[in-house]
């Protein structure tokens, strides 16, 4: 049996037994996605990017640097003067639309919640890079693990394009791809973590749960959470 990277400590929380190189990353890349997140703030706020912030150089591009893409994309972005729409191509799973048919209201929408959805992103990042050297982690900052892994994993899916048509493999696959491999393991390890302190189910209480009185798009859901038309089911 497999020793657990992350298990519930005795006196509370949980320990954390994770090798010097899985630390680095997890501490490396959330200041990465962090920088296209400000940046992704100022385009909102009108401001303009500063001109080489979050840009990575041809050695790191050379070296295959996990999210460097990310942060060249953004702030080519801020340069040039391009909208939001244009800036959050590589985010758009982090701010799932909530008017697919309607421009102006999603335009709306994005004003209002865009910062705070932001704050949320930076906020869990932060903590991931701060305790990535941790041995030990209370609950709140696990839960801040998983939302930072989901968010870098996300990130990395849509650049490289990963869906479930097209699944990702860490065979034979770019440095990008072995990350997204690493990320998605590491955040099924820490959902079981999460449930090993779940209370126990009790018997019959989904029979008090009322039904969805508006249901799922006749479509359903593709897996990032947009609808899916029903031509395509």
């Amino acid at each position: 049996m497999l020793r657990r990277r992350i298990s519930p400590a005795r006196g509370g929380g949980y320990t954390v037994r994770l090798p010097a190189g899985e630390r680095e990353l997890l501490e490396s890349l959330p200041e990465q996605l962090d920088e296209v997140l400000a940046a992704v703030e100022n385009l909102s706020a009108g401001q303009p990017g500063d001109e080489g912030a979050g840009v990575a150089g041809d050695d790191d591009r050379a070296a295959g640097g996990t999210v460097s893409d990310l942060r060249n994309t953004s702030s080519a972005g801020a340069e040039s003067g391009a909208d939001d729409a244009s800036a959050l191509r590589s985010l758009r799973r982090l701010f799932p639309p909530a008017y697919s048919t309607d421009e102006d209201a999603q335009r709306n929408y994005e004003s209002v919640t865009r910062t705070e959805l932001s704050a949320h992103h930076r906020r869990a990042l932060a903590t991931l890079s701060r305790t990535a050297r941790a041995t030990s982690i209370d609950d709140e900052e696990l839960n801040e693990w998983l939302t930072a892994v989901n968010d870098l994993r996300l990130v990395l899916g849509t650049v490289l394009g990963v869906t479930e048509e097209q699944p990702a493999s860490a065979t034979g696959a770019s440095s990008q791809m072995v990350v997204y491999v690493y990320l998605s393991q590491l955040e099924a390890e820490l959902v079981d973590v999460l449930e090993l302190s779940l209370p126990e189910p009790v018997p019959g209480a989904d029979d008090q749960v009322p039904e969805d009185p508006w249901g799922e798009p006749l479509g359903g859901l593709r897996w990032d959470g947009t609808p899916l038309p029903w031509d395509d089911v």
